[in-house]
């Protein structure tokens, strides 16, 4: 799906941008992850031999979670809860300037399409909500290697020229973007 298909599909009353996977909430994470690690480490010895096997899978999946958390990380989980490290950064009325430059952005000339050849870090994103401020759909975007995924994990295609005024947008708005992300 590209950008403006995207775009064009949404039906919602605001959307607002979110920041997330970095900063100081993404550093307690690690460093709470980093202490239940050694924590199970510590208590595995010492328990008895069924309760140890229950450690070993928790703490297994700690380590895997502290090794690709990274990567999976999206804004939302499959039942659209928000990721502990998200910080919502702007509020953009569906009617504002701010969203008639959104879809400015997404509705420009397409150009050739990128795609990703690394796996993704999502570190931003657009959420998209109704009038009662249900969330409805998450665009999440990592500028690093200029993929956009779907909280339903469709992949929306954009060219450079895309991302480069999304990111300019964003970083208006208040976003925290690095130019050495990834």
């Amino acid at each position: 799906m590209t950008i403006a298909e995207f775009w064009r599909s949404q039906q919602f009353s605001y959307l607002a941008t979110y920041s997330f996977n970095r900063g100081p909430k993404l550093a307690a994470l690690h460093q709470a992850t980093s202490k239940a690690i050694e924590d199970l480490k510590q208590s595995i010895p010492s328990s008895r031999f069924m309760q140890q096997i229950k450690l070993r899978r928790q703490l297994a999946e700690l380590e895997k979670q502290m090794q690709m958390g990274l990567y999976r990380k999206r804004l939302t989980n499959q039942q659209l809860i928000m990721d502990s490290t998200a910080d919502q950064v702007a509020v953009i009325k569906c009617n504002s300037l701010e969203a008639k430059q959104v879809d400015a952005i997404f509705r420009a000339t397409p150009g050739e399409v990128v795609y990703a050849a690394c796996p993704p870090v999502y570190r931003d994103a657009l959420a998209f909500y109704d009038e009662q401020g249900q969330l409805l759909r998450v665009l999440n975007i990592c500028f690093g290697c200029l993929f956009m995924e779907t909280n339903d994990e469709v992949a929306v295609g954009a060219n450079v020229n895309i991302y480069e005024a999304l990111r300019k947008l964003f970083i208006d708005l208040g976003h925290p973007i690095e130019d050495h992300e990834h």
